[in-house]
């Protein structure tokens, strides 16, 4: 297995389990008021994000080239919010998936674009 073939699958399990966690707990967010409203945007923008990261995944792991850029933007995108928990003292729902994730995605960002990486398969 080449390097993307495993950051693939990493990357579609990640998000196959935060798509599977955000539709469990879907139905206990309610827009009900217009301050929530905001927060109500969030949790759909979140949701998208991770239906788009398991295509994202699968994609990488079939070898297409075009898949690295999605992948480094959820890379960029994990490394952002892992560290504005951080510096806003938030308490994370899932504190050790969410320190695998930071690690994926350092490791990942380097892997996906040094030299000698290439892809093969869907061009």
């Amino acid at each position: 297995m080449t390097t993307f073939h495993v950051l693939g699958v990493f990357w579609f399990a990640l998000w196959c389990y935060r798509s599977f966690n955000f539709c469990k707990r879907l139905p206990t967010r309610h827009p009900g008021q217009p301050a929530f409203l905001l927060i109500w945007s969030v949790w759909i923008a979140t949701g998208l994000l991770a239906f788009f990261g398991v295509a994202a995944g699968t994609y990488l792991f079939l070898g297409a080239t075009w898949a690295r850029w999605p992948i480094s933007l959820l890379c960029a995108f994990e490394i952002a919010s892992h560290y504005s928990f951080s510096h806003l003292k938030v308490r994370s729902p899932d504190p050790i998936i969410d320190s695998i994730a930071l690690a994926l995605a350092l490791i990942s960002l380097v892997l996906l674009f040094w030299p000698g990486h290439e892809t093969f398969g869907l061009r």
